[in-house]
């Protein structure tokens, strides 16, 4: 455990280290084409299918990266 050391401050700074390196690339990520397509089936599978989407396909990647995050958290 992080937790159990005596030195908390270190623990803080490693935390955010890892939180930085899991946040960064994902926002990096939702800027390109595969994620702004992926933020447009979240927002509104209607419209997204209109636009030749696949929703089905997104909404699987969408899945498989929260699966990914709560896999890190655990």
């Amino acid at each position: 455990s992080l937790f159990s050391q005596s030195n908390a401050f270190v623990n803080i700074l490693f935390l955010l280290f890892i939180l930085m390196a899991l946040v960064l690339p994902l926002g990096l990520f939702l800027r390109t084409e595969v994620g702004l397509r992926l933020r447009a089936v979240g927002l509104n599978q209607s419209f997204a299918r209109r636009q030749s989407i696949s929703v089905d396909y997104y909404t699987v990647l969408g899945l498989f990266i929260a699966g990914c995050f709560t896999g890190v958290a655990g």
